[in-house]
């Protein structure tokens, strides 16, 4: 299955999933290849067909119903919590 209509839509899912994930491969280096098998799936289908297969979908979460799903596999890397967290901060205490 396909899952992205356009390099664009991998490239905003790519960043709101394996740049924001522990697991992703910018960890690794600038060269490196992924050792997710999921961003590695879909980094060999940006250059292939564009086609993952079903089991790598179902790993992915993979909503075709929606634009940029979460990634059901996602570990968030502190960067990012902290990021959310002054987002979202409401200045309340009582947090």
């Amino acid at each position: 299955m396909r899952p992205f209509h356009s390099g664009g839509q991998f490239g905003d899912w790519t960043d709101s999933n394996c740049y924001r994930c522990t697991k992703g491969a910018h960890r690794l280096g600038p060269d490196a290849l992924p050792d997710c098998p999921l961003e590695l799936a879909l980094g060999e289908a940006y250059i292939d067909d564009g086609n993952i297969t079903d089991a790598i979908a179902a790993r992915l979460g993979c909503d075709t119903g929606r634009y940029c799903w979460q990634c059901a596999e996602w570990e968030p890397t502190e960067a990012w919590k902290d990021e959310w967290r002054k987002r979202h901060d409401t200045g309340d205490d009582k947090q």
